[in-house]
């Protein structure tokens, strides 16, 4: 189904999708849905929170979905951005409300990113799409520096600093395709978060992407947590808010979705689009309560009110102006633990971790970490994937990073 159709009944069960669906299940629990999920992981913490989990790794699933849940809504998270074709597979029935393959690919589109961020008055870098020309261009530019991107990665994973062109014009017309070069310039990662619905787009929040620990250039722009809700100045709100109405106008996408842009001398620099739950959605959600997941499902089933949209759509821009004052809007933080070598995780490790879980119905007590995305035990975890996630909230940056880092250590040695 388009996402411009609507769905006819209010419903009591979604369909959460994605690489790790465990921080957009739990969301959704907290606002009164059941859950069925489709992830890679299975992590322990995913499976008490949904009644049914299907792996991604399965071809079979969206058949699966269709015959058992042929009406539950999508919300896609990680990795569904390069899985159009899977999305259109949710569709056949013909009842079901999200984002279509169609949709998404518009979404993930280079050109559209350029032609949507300059026709917003914000800043795209110097890109090469056609790896043919990047040998002369890069030449003829070479006081920049480069970075080679995928466009089939998710998380920063397939992102490293460019070094040497000529290897790329002996690559193969298949890599050649799923690769770009990109000027690398300065600046904070922020991933803002919006929200379409008919009745026009807003700007949810924002959080800020911790930079890299890691000396590897394989890993250097590996995604490794958020911290938030930060505040804006009201004129970038406001150009954000300009580049949000570009967005839905162009793709009729309803939804959540987020842009990741890098934050420069009060500047901001569009990177990448993504039509689906992101990693920093969670953080603004329990932070300032804001229900992100039924506001999600009532856009796309075109059951939102007007009334509703407007009051949400104006506390979202009054927050985002707002620095963190009082405990009910204080900046959670989560840093996401990878593993320096491969390790099977042990039952007393995971039993560790499920025991200081993370409490998604009361948020911790300030600087008492706890412990997501858990692995269960007996799970190999390859060198440098991700183990499990640290979360906690604070007052400060400085704090929170400080409080995770001690909790990544402990978290190891357990």
């Amino acid at each position: 189904m388009n996402s411009k159709e609507g769905c006819n009944t209010q419903p009591s069960t979604i369909a959460v999708i994605g690489f790790s669906a465990r921080a957009a299940a739990q969301c959704a629990r907290r606002q009164g849905y059941g859950v069925v999920a489709v992830d890679g992981c299975a992590d322990r913490d995913l499976l008490a929170d949904c009644q049914m989990h299907l792996r991604l790794e399965d071809p079979d699933w969206p058949t699966v979905l269709n015959q058992r849940f042929p009406s539950a809504p999508l919300l896609l998270t990680g990795g569904m951005e390069h899985r159009g074709k899977l999305v259109d597979r949710c569709h056949l029935n013909g009842r079901r409300c999200g984002a279509t393959g169609d949709q998404i690919g518009a979404m993930r589109s280079l050109a559209n990113w350029e032609e949507w961020a300059r026709e917003s008055e914000i800043a795209w870098p110097t890109t090469i799409s056609d790896l043919r020309n990047a040998h002369p261009l890069i030449h003829r530019l070479s006081k920049s520096k480069w970075l080679l991107k995928s466009r089939q990665s998710a998380g920063g994973a397939g992102t490293i600093v460019l070094t040497d062109t000529s290897s790329l014009i002996e690559s193969n017309d298949r890599d050649q395709a799923n690769l770009y070069i990109q000027e690398r310039l300065p600046g904070v990662s922020i991933g803002v978060t919006f929200l379409n619905s008919q009745f026009g787009c807003t700007v949810i929040g924002a959080a800020m992407a911790w930079p890299s620990e890691s000396q590897s250039h394989a890993k250097e722009f590996i995604y490794r947590g958020s911290i938030g809700p930060i505040a804006l100045p009201i004129k970038m709100v406001n150009r954000l808010q300009r580049f949000a109405d570009v967005v839905s106008i162009r793709t009729g996408l309803l939804g959540l979705w987020q842009a990741d842009f890098l934050l420069n001398e009060g500047a901001l620099t569009l990177l990448e689009i993504n039509p689906r739950w992101s990693g920093s959605m969670d953080l603004l959600d329990v932070a300032r309560d804001l229900a992100l997941t039924r506001m999600h499902i009532d856009a796309i089933g075109s059951s939102l009110c007007k009334s509703t949209f407007d009051q949400f759509s104006k506390r979202c821009s009054e927050l985002l102006g707002q620095p963190n004052q009082t405990h009910r809007d204080r900046m959670l933080g989560k840093l996401i633990v990878y593993a320096d070598q491969p390790l099977r995780v042990t039952q007393a490790q995971s039993d560790h971790w499920w025991a200081h879980r993370w409490n998604h119905i009361e948020q911790s007590d300030e600087d008492r970490c706890c412990f997501a995305d858990i692995p269960q035990a007996n799970t190999d975890v390859a060198h440098g994937d991700p183990i499990l996630t640290v979360l906690t909230t604070g007052k400060s940056e400085q704090g929170i990073l400080r409080a995770l880092q001690r909790a990544k250590s402990l978290a190891i040695a357990t």
